[in-house]
């Protein structure tokens, strides 16, 4: 981390702390213990392209795991790691190719919301055959899983009566 760049004068002494700018991006406090991150905030310009978002909705969610370079993204989206500036360009070539994604799938549903309360195995027959590129497993509301993102992933979370408890999308 980062030496402070504010001084403050306690009377005998200077203090030195975080400043506003380096708090944000350093994600600490004025003393350097490290906040907890909103992620959303993270993701978000000063002035972005789309009103709704920094990205366009249908480019889906960006890459999770980012290298931790600073570059200026294609398309005016502001600043950004050399992995979500290839995302962007990638995504920025399908939309003016005039596709809507590249994947088997990637125009067909990502949730399925009218599936909550049916049966695990008949919510998890009908996401494979909507969109068989993706893998489809059920998964108990309390049961341990990883946190990761994966676009080639749907997980059904099912109660103990083995009914879909809560919308299946895909990650």
């Amino acid at each position: 981390i980062e030496k402070p760049e504010g001084v403050r004068n306690m009377g005998s002494y200077d203090a030195l702390f975080y400043t506003e700018e380096q708090q944000r991006r350093l994600g600490v406090d004025e003393s350097g213990a490290k906040v907890a991150r909103d992620r959303s905030k993270f993701f978000a310009p000063e002035a972005a392209p789309a009103a709704s978002g920094r990205f366009p909705e249908h480019w889906g969610r960006p890459p999770l795991k980012q290298t931790r370079d600073l570059r200026p993204l294609p398309g005016g989206y502001g600043m950004g790691s050399g992995t979500l500036a290839k995302w962007v360009a990638e995504k920025m070539a399908v939309d003016a190719a005039g596709g809507a994604g590249s994947g088997a799938g990637a125009s067909a549903a990502r949730s399925w919301p009218d599936l909550v309360g049916s049966s695990g195995e008949a919510a998890a027959a009908a996401i494979r055959a909507a969109r068989p590129d993706l893998s489809v497993s059920l998964v108990g509301v309390d049961d341990m899983m990883t946190m990761d993102f994966r676009e080639d992933r749907v997980r059904i979370r099912v109660k103990e009566d083995g009914t879909v408890d809560s919308v299946p999308q895909v990650g």
